[in-house]
């Protein structure tokens, strides 16, 4: 991958090389402040470290002067990667990796699962959520601020109109056979802690979600230590943005691509405000920014991975790959760019053991030394994900390696960096119907081994209860993939024909992991509908668990 600005990158590591890094043990006596901000479906593309053409100058310098992680890896979709950032556990271990959480779905996250926000609070700090939840509703035990959050400012669900911030139900009524029909009636979901804020319709969710998380800081004593989770709902679909963002864009033939673009430069212009004011309030000095994305660009929706393969919902790189940064004056490495390996589980551990917390052992990692530059890095191996129960779709890594298992759709690349001065070329990733002609997109995927090759190989001593349990979930047409990430990024070059004993390892780990997989429910309720509930989508119809 190469990076913009590289005489600017080097240059700040110069002019910062002074600063003083601190351990996790050090740092932790500092309680610093935390606000992580998460981006909705930002693509690897659609920002201007990785694409000169993205206007965001606030996450440009904060990116420029912090460390870009290079190997930074969330989950598919939505509610996965959510619930891995606040849990620090692998999804597939709680039922939450299949599918997002949708709104008439009576779930959310067990219970007795401790969130990042509880153990923070047990260090001392203040909490506050806002933006997107998107963790099941259902129950007010399942809510923010009964979980762990002293404050929320947001909506319950995965997406709605930006400037309305209403959604419409997908279930129109009680007993009646056309209730899988998508309500024409849009209901609102905003929330000021538990109660409805009807006052805010017209105001852009960026704006609003910005000006929210502003006041909370300046309404902070720095003294007081204070953990922020900032969940934009940008530049999730609709497609929406005020004109002036899109007039930015004014060279770019398709009207989409304008919007999109525009919607994350107003999300940048609000992460410029909430960063103006920890600057102006003394919370700056005292401080650690992480920003993600929470999955890959959605490609349908104008988004880019270029030139990374797949987009949001894929295994593929370009799926689960997600422009990430973390900004603190205490990294001594500020300027640089690191390829070292992280899992979105990892800020769990990461955060609690720098605000001096007690982390219960989960699958993530505490990666503050290793990001600060101090320690070798944590990570070696990692599992991207799994879905599926009983026909298994799975992402092992052990170092450079990435082993795929399953039915992994065969989305393919954009063939040509996306076009930002004239009308993008329509865009179908499948292979089957892709232009065969275009040099640049040979396709490998269909190049791979089954399990029943690999399994029958003599030369490979599968132990007995290794074989019974991938048996149990894998079918003997089970496709196996595998590519080196570092020499190959794009995921072009299969390996899996030459590297059986590579395979073998990897599929021992995910045997193990296997074990802990739990089937992920997926069933909707009309007592969800907002009828019964003032017209409103809200808590109140479930038991949680």
């Amino acid at each position: 991958m190469k990076h913009n600005n590289w005489i600017f990158l080097l240059t700040t590591a110069i002019l910062f090389g002074e600063s003083v890094t601190l351990n996790t043990t050090e740092i932790s006596q500092k309680k610093p402040h935390v606000i992580v901000i998460v981006a909705d479906d930002l693509g690897w593309n659609d920002v201007s470290w990785n694409n000169p053409n993205v206007v965001m100058p606030n996450l440009n310098d904060l990116a420029l002067n912090g460390v870009i992680l290079n190997q930074s890896y969330v989950l598919p979709r939505c509610t996965p990667t959510r619930t891995a950032l606040l849990t620090g556990r692998y999804p597939f271990t709680m039922g939450f990796q299949d599918a997002n959480v949708k709104r008439e779905e009576p779930r959310g996250i067990p219970l007795k699962v401790k969130l990042l926000p509880e153990l923070l609070k047990m260090a001392g700090y203040s909490t506050h959520a806002v933006g997107k939840w998107h963790l099941g509703f259902c129950s007010w035990d399942y809510t923010p601020t009964r979980r762990g959050f002293d404050t929320f400012y947001g909506f319950y669900g995965g997406g709605e109109d930006h400037f309305t911030h209403k959604e419409p139900s997908r279930i129109e009524g009680i007993g009646r056979k056309k209730n899988k029909k998508r309500s024409k009636t849009a209901y609102l979901d905003l929330r000021n802690g538990t109660a409805l804020d009807d006052t805010q319709e017209g105001v852009y969710s960026a704006h609003l979600f910005a000006s929210t998380a502003e006041e909370i800081v300046r309404s902070r004593d720095p003294k007081d230590p204070m953990f922020m989770y900032l969940a934009f709902q940008s530049v999730h679909s609709p497609l929406q943005v005020p004109p002036e963002y899109e007039d930015v864009y004014k060279h770019i033939g398709n009207q989409n691509r304008r919007v999109k673009l525009g919607m994350v430069t107003a999300m940048d212009e609000g992460i410029g405000k909430v960063v103006k004011a920890l600057k102006e309030t003394g919370h700056y000095e005292n401080s650690v920014i992480i920003f993600t994305t929470d999955n890959g660009g959605a490609i349908r929706h104008a988004g880019s991975n270029w030139p990374l393969r797949g987009g949001k919902g894929s295994f593929w790189e370009g799926g689960m790959r997600g422009p990430a940064m973390v900004h603190s004056p205490y990294l001594r490495n500020a300027g640089s760019v690191t390829d070292q390996l992280l899992h979105v589980t990892d800020w769990y551990s990461t955060i609690v053991s720098i605000a001096g917390g007690r982390a219960p052992t989960v699958d993530g990692l505490n990666q503050w030394d290793a990001l600060a530059g101090i320690a070798s890095p944590s990570r070696r191996k990692m599992i991207y994900t799994v879905e599926d129960f009983l026909n298994i779709k799975a992402g092992v890594r052990f170092a450079d390696y990435k082993m795929l298992v399953g039915d992994i759709e065969t989305d393919d690349w954009e063939s040509i960096p996306l076009s930002e001065d004239g009308p993008l070329r329509p865009r179908n990733y499948r292979a089957q119907s892709y232009n065969e002609t275009d040099e640049e997109a040979t396709s490998t995927g269909t190049d791979y081994i089954q399990w029943k090759e690999l399994e029958s190989n003599q030369e490979l001593k599968w132990k007995p209860k290794v074989r019974r349990i991938l048996n149990n979930h894998l079918w003997s047409d089970t496709k196996i993939r595998l590519f080196n990430i570092k020499d190959d990024p794009e995921e072009r070059n299969n390996l899996s024909a030459k590297e059986s004993r590579r395979l073998q390892k990897m599929m021992i780990y995910l045997s193990k992991q296997l074990t802990r997989l739990v089937p992920s429910p997926s069933w909707k309720t009309d007592e969800a509908s907002p009828f019964h509930w003032e017209n409103a989508w809200s808590p109140g119809w479930c038991v949680a668990s």
